[in-house]
C-alpha cells in the first residue's frame, strides 16, 4: 500500500513553521489535500529538526537512578507540559552536540552520549516534524553535576525535576492530576519501563514456582 506525495504550497509562513496545503495520490489513486505544518528552521540536508534527550542520572550507592523530566511553558498548548528535555538543531551542530548543548542549557547539566537513535517522526497526520532520540548518562556524582544552574533562551521557561525511574508513572500521573498535560512519548516511556518490570517479574516467579496472580500490577 502507497501513497504519493504530489506538491506542497504555502497558505502562511511564519519564523517558525509554515502552514501548507498539500497534495498527494492515495493508494486508489485518487487525489487527495491536506493542511500541514512544515517547521522552516530545518537544516538543508538534515532530515531531522530536533533532539529528545532520554538523560538518566547515576550516583554511587544510590540504587535508583534518576530521569530528567522538565515541566515547560509549551507555546503550541494552553497547559504547562511534562517532557523530556529537548531542542532544535542549529547549524553545522552534530545530533550529539545538539543533545548535550541543550541539555547543558535547559538543565544545567553535562553528560555523555551512549545510544542515538534512527530519525522518528513526531506528528506525520499533521506535519513533517522529525525528531532523534539520544540517551544521555550524566554522573550525578561530579562535581560540575552538583548545584547546577540552567541556562535556558530568552523566552523559555522551564522546571527540572529529578525523578526516580521506578516510580516515573506515578509522578507523571500526579503531574496529570493537578492539570500538567504530560508528553506522550515521555508517558509511553513510563509505561514501556513498567511492561518490562511486570515481565521480568513473571519470569521471576515462574523460576522460583510462585503463582502468576502474586505478580504486582501496575
Amino acid at each position: 500500500m502507497e501513497s504519493k506525495f504530489q506538491k506542497s504550497e504555502p497558505l502562511m509562513t511564519g519564523d517558525w513553521v509554515s502552514v501548507n496545503k498539500t497534495y498527494y495520490t492515495d493508494p486508489t489513486g485518487m487525489e487527495r489535500t491536506y493542511e500541514t505544518v512544515e517547521r522552516t528552521t530545518r537544516i538543508a540536508g538534515s532530515d531531522t529538526d530536533a533532539t529528545i534527550l532520554i538523560a538518566i542520572v547515576k550516583r554511587l550507592l544510590h540504587y535508583d537512578r534518576l530521569i530528567i523530566v522538565e515541566r515547560r511553558v509549551a507555546s503550541g498548548s494552553s497547559h504547562i507540559v511534562a517532557a523530556f528535555p529537548s531542542g532544535l538543531r542549529d547549524e553545522k551542530e552534530t545530533l550529539e552536540e545538539c543533545a548535550l548543548r541543550e541539555l547543558y542549557e535547559e538543565t544545567g547539566y553535562t553528560g555523555k552520549v551512549v545510544a542515538v537513535a534512527p530519525t522518528t517522526c513526531l506528528d506525520p497526520g499533521l506535519s513533517n516534524c522529525s525528531t532523534t532520540i539520544i540517551e544521555i548518562s550524566v554522573d550525578g556524582d561530579q562535581p560540575i553535576n552538583q548545584n547546577v544552574t540552567p541556562s535556558p533562551d530568552e523566552g523559555e521557561f522551564i522546571k527540572v525535576h529529578l525523578v526516580p525511574l521506578s516510580g516515573l508513572t506515578n509522578t507523571l500521573n500526579e503531574f496529570s492530576s493537578r492539570g500538567v498535560m504530560v508528553d506522550a512519548r515521555l508517558y509511553a516511556y513510563a509505561r514501556g519501563r513498567d511492561a518490562v518490570s511486570r515481565e521480568l517479574e513473571r519470569r521471576k516467579r515462574e523460576v522460583i514456582g510462585q503463582p502468576e496472580e502474586l505478580i504486582s500490577r501496575r
